[in-house]
């Protein structure tokens, strides 16, 4: 690219992070966002700060950009957005610069937006999360691994350091990361794995030296046994997890649904499936065929196994994020093989427009609805005084931390851990208050009142998407 045409790709990406910054919601989403602000002003992973695997390097980018004066939900909101711009700008590299397939600056940069807006990477770059730059970095991985114009160890190096510090960035995404490597040439594998290997030790010597060894991995122990059979939505415990892995792709990737722009981006995902793979057939010699498919099958199937069996899809759409990305790749890929079909690109343009369509809706719905955490916050405060009362919740509880109400919040698993810590309070609260996370509500002594219910759209929050709050007489709770 020229000057004046690289001018127009960075003047792109600065837009694509002020409109990032922009869309950043003035809460995190859950808990593990929580998790990351706090660690910011204190690492401490027992106390779920962030929880573990620690995310290292991302908490050094947090403290980083906080060290200059950002409060931690801004410097997480400007790491967020930054991380935006890199992948924009990894994916206009990772395009062909010369030859019949290289498209122009103006259409380099609509492709890498498209890719960047599709709601579940765009919710990446605007809100409190490791995912952003993780995505970031595996970008980069990526567009030095398809690039071939740098000298090929600096490629090797530069993919492998990118590789290693999303490894500390996002540590569950390592089938992804790991493909990138095994998919560089022979020659320059070796240095890739490497240079990858020396960032991970950058980032893992710190993180046991902070934790402590035998400590690190008694918690990596605890947090995998409740990862995989309590809490994680794994295959031990969701055996039928092929609805939730398409409703992830489809639905929060790329905004599919039942009202009348999901209809339109099932409609365009369908045909361009259809198109890309008549393409691909017409492009592609007969004995090129099988080598595409393999190098297909290493990109993607390790993660798609590893997600399949061991994540949390039913309630966490993020871990599709990598499959996501990949699928909106291999669209952009159907944009520039198409330039002689004119058909082909304006179903692209369609389905672009109402990707977009549904990124910037959820994005207004995530600034403007807040989650039940924060709900709840707000009507503790406006209906009772934390001195003569008290709040038993699940972890929407952690959303009061920081608060006047801190002290008067206490976290419980059933009904009967409740009412132990009600009878040991050193004084009976005058309100008692309880939400339905916890369990065996239906076996309270005193008669429970709903007082309130706190909601999110169900786009927004797979978990829970309703909160329920409920008071009690607490005299009348002890007396069994």
């Amino acid at each position: 690219m020229t000057e004046p045409r690289r001018g127009l790709v960075y003047v792109s990406a600065v837009g694509l992070a002020v409109v990032c910054a922009l869309a950043c919601p003035a809460w995190p989403d859950d808990w593990d966002g929580l998790g990351f602000l706090a660690s910011v002003r204190g690492f401490d992973m027992a106390a779920f700060a962030p929880h573990p695997p620690g995310y290292p390097v991302y908490v050094a980018l947090l403290k980083a950009v906080a060290a200059l004066g950002a409060p931690p939900s801004q410097a997480a909101s400007i790491v967020a957005a930054a991380s935006g711009s890199v992948t924009f700008l990894a994916l206009c590299h990772a395009m062909p610069a010369d030859g019949d397939l290289a498209p122009s600056t103006l259409e380099r940069a609509l492709i890498a937006l498209a890719v960047c807006l599709t709601p579940l990477s765009f919710h990446a770059f605007s809100g409190v999360g490791s995912e952003g730059p993780a995505l970031a970095f595996a970008a980069v991985a990526f567009a030095g691994m398809v690039q071939r114009s740098p000298p090929r160890a600096n490629r090797a190096v530069l993919v492998g350091l990118a590789v290693g510090l999303g490894l500390g960035v996002r540590l569950s995404w390592a089938p992804f990361y790991v493909s990138l490597l095994v998919l560089m040439p022979r020659g320059t594998r070796g240095t890739s794995f490497a240079a990858g290997a020396l960032a991970c030790l950058g980032w893992a010597i710190p993180l046991a030296a902070v934790t402590g060894p035998a400590r690190l991995v008694s918690l990596y122990r605890t947090h995998l046994g409740g990862h995989l059979v309590r809490w994680g939505g794994t295959a031990l415990t969701e055996p039928a997890r092929v609805r939730s892995l398409a409703r992830d792709v489809l639905a929060d990737g790329f905004g599919a649904g039942r009202d009348a722009i999901g209809v339109v981006v099932l409609v365009c995902l369908a045909a361009t499936a259809v198109a890309a793979g008549s393409l691909w057939v017409l492009r592609t010699p007969r004995e090129a065929r099988a080598r595409s498919i393999g190098r297909a099958f290493v990109l993607a199937g390790p993660y798609l196994a590893w997600v399949v069996l061991g994540q949390n899809l039913r309630q966490q759409p993020r871990h599709a994020l990598p499959l996501v990305f990949l699928l909106s790749c291999a669209i952009g890929w159907t944009a520039l093989v198409s330039q002689k079909r004119p058909a082909i690109r304006m179903l692209l343009a369609v389905l672009a427009v109402a990707t977009l369509d549904r990124a910037v809706l959820d994005a207004v719905a995530r600034r403007t609805i807040p989650p039940p955490g924060v709900q709840l916050l707000a009507y503790v405060r406006g209906h009772a005084r934390p001195e003569t009362s008290a709040l038993f919740t699940g972890a929407s509880g952690r959303f009061l931390d920081g608060s006047e109400w801190q002290p008067r919040t206490h976290t419980a698993g059933t009904l009967g851990d409740m009412l132990l810590a009600v009878a040991r309070l050193d004084t009976l609260p005058e309100k008692l208050f309880v939400t339905s996370e916890i369990d065996r509500l239906d076996e309270s002594p005193a008669p429970l009142t709903l007082v309130d219910t706190f909601c999110r759209p169900p786009r927004l929050d797979r978990r829970a998407p309703c909160l329920q709050l409920y008071a009690l007489d607490p005299k009348a709770a002890l007396q069994r």
